[in-house]
């Protein structure tokens, strides 16, 4: 059974009379092309380009081939087919005709970029590329194949293939913009595998070398879960959002951006270091004053874990009560550390009494101010931070249950150890 997931959102800006060698062009961007899962195409331009060139321009041909009759290609074996349909092209079968062919054959994907033109390889020939579903389906995804057709004048010739991978759906274009800078369209593609919660898409860039085409996508965007892809014009790059694991057992997924840009030095479609987006949720907010505080940034740090506290707008995950309770009793102690490390004495004896004072019996909260209260009793025998942490690692290593337990919140998330706790080193 089939099962087509997305149509992707695809922008288009001609590039028939552009000549980058003989002017300048600028692009300018209202919004990136988004592409999502279950989207649908869209007529509705989110990008603009202003061109200035001078009198020299490059007309965009079609292919002259003389009409024939061909037969038709086969089209029930995957392995035979980019053979059939470069034979039948060449025999005189025309686009229309084998538009028509696919069409019937329930082989072509419901999108319009599936089968379209673009000279993608800077010879004043339009080339085609089509996307042709698998013949034998196997799997639920919709599986299938991208052949890219270049134009030699009177003929076709295959230029770059991606086959059926089974697993993996139906390459889906993407965008066919020129992001490296050459002024030739490049071929950006994607294929989307899906498991029980989450989807994932394998990102291929297809650009000419000057002798052939080839992916010139450097590292991987299979990592990345329930992807948001954005084609972006101005600066120009890809980008791509993690939209998080569908799985109740993964918890609050903390969202980040990965963008690919040309680097001309490599020659390569290149990844930054991904950027977190700003916590959401509670947990997201204590972890990124951790990070602050590893990093030794401490009012940073001490701004963070208040916000953990006090902040209304974070979100929970399952109880909000007690998790508010739990995350903001370890945020005080965590403020009580921070002082004292900052040789701010006065203020870490307020954060403790404020902690034990809010958290004075049983319930959510309470072992957190436990295990303050025997950290304060060592800091105050021997003015020794290490000595304390010592203690209060001790006491989450024999409280797990209270200590360490309310701190997970799914595998997506880090589990907390002791160590995590009071870490060493103060």
């Amino acid at each position: 059974m089939r099962k087509l997931k997305y149509v992707p959102i695809i922008l288009l800006i001609p590039m028939f009379l552009l000549s980058c060698q003989s002017g300048s062009t600028t692009l300018a961007t209202e919004s990136p092309t988004t592409i999502t899962p279950s989207s649908q195409p869209t007529d509705t331009p989110t990008s603009s380009v202003t061109t200035t060139v001078t009198p020299t321009e490059v007309m965009i041909q079609e292919c002259s081939i003389p009409s024939g009759s061909p037969p038709l290609p086969r089209l029930d074996v995957a392995q035979d087919i980019p053979n059939e349909i470069v034979g039948f092209l060449n025999g005189g079968g025309s686009l229309d005709e084998l538009l028509k062919i696919l069409s019937e054959s329930a082989q072509l994907p419901n999108w319009d970029s599936a089968f379209t033109v673009e000279d993608l390889d800077g010879d004043g020939y339009l080339d085609q590329i089509v996307t042709i579903l698998n013949p034998t389906p196997e799997a639920i995804q919709a599986e299938g194949m991208l052949l890219l057709l270049t134009c030699q004048g009177a003929q076709y010739e295959l230029a770059f293939l991606l086959p059926v991978v089974p697993g993996w759906s139906v390459p889906i274009v993407l965008s066919i913009e020129d992001l490296n800078n050459d002024c030739i369209a490049d071929l950006t593609v994607g294929r989307e595998t899906c498991g029980a919660h989450t989807c994932f898409t394998d990102i291929q860039f297809i650009t000419w070398t000057g002798s052939h085409f080839e992916n010139r996508f450097e590292g991987s965007s299979q990592d990345i879960p329930s992807p948001i892809i954005e084609i972006v014009l101005d600066p120009k790059h890809i980008s791509v959002t993690a939209g998080g694991i569908n799985s109740v057992g993964a918890g609050p997924y903390r969202s980040f951006i990965r963008r690919w840009a040309w680097d001309p030095d490599l020659g390569l479609m290149a990844p930054s270091k991904d950027e977190l987006l700003p916590a959401e949720f509670r947990i997201h907010k204590l972890l990124d004053a951790e990070e602050s505080y590893l990093q030794e940034d401490f009012n940073q740090a001490l701004i963070l874990y208040r916000q953990v506290i006090e902040s209304e707008d974070l979100l929970d995950w399952i109880d909000p009560t007690v998790e508010q309770a739990n995350l903001g009793a370890y945020a005080l102690f965590r403020i009580m550390l921070t002082h004292i490390i900052s040789d701010q004495l006065t203020d870490a004896e307020s954060a403790y009494k404020l902690l034990v004072d809010s958290f004075n019996s049983e319930g959510p909260g309470f072992a957190y101010a436990e295990m303050g209260r025997t950290f304060w009793e060592v800091y105050q025998e021997t003015s020794k931070a290490e000595s304390a942490c010592a203690t209060a690692r001790a006491y989450a290593s024999t409280h797990p249950e209270a200590i360490l337990d309310p701190l997970y919140f799914g595998y997506t998330n880090p589990t907390y150890s002791p160590e995590d706790i009071c870490p060493e080193g103060l």
